[in-house]
């Protein structure tokens, strides 16, 4: 059985991990006879069918993939907010050199204004 610091051991030597979890719950949900890959609709299985006989006996697996389950969450929160970083680092970014344009057309102005008044 994987658990939680098996995968997160694991995902410190992945590029993509959300791609590491989709494989392994596709190969464990594979071996337990069901052919859904898909990590929403295994978690969603796994949150609304708990009670309900369905095409694997969840409570075999329920501690997997509730570890499974929570880090995915957990790795995808952590991807937003690493988006949201980088989307800011690139807007301060933009702002900066917009600022430094600014900066650069003010300070050729003035030059231009004080050559122009030492001509006179």
């Amino acid at each position: 059985m994987i658990t939680a610091e098996h995968i997160r051991e694991r995902l410190e030597a992945e590029k993509d991990p959300l791609q590491y979890i989709d494989g392994e719950i596709a190969r464990r949900v594979n071996l337990m006879g069901d052919r859904c890959g898909n990590v929403q609709e295994i978690i969603a299985l796994y949150n609304h069918r708990e009670n309900k006989d369905d095409q694997f006996d969840l409570r075999l697996v329920k501690e997997e993939f509730r570890s499974v389950g929570e880090l995915y969450i957990e790795i995808n929160l952590f991807q937003k907010a690493r988006k949201a970083q980088v989307k800011q680092l690139k807007r301060n970014e933009q702002l900066n050199r917009a600022k430094a344009k600014r900066r650069e057309w003010a300070e050729r102005k003035n030059k231009h204004a004080s050559t122009e008044r030492a001509g006179n």
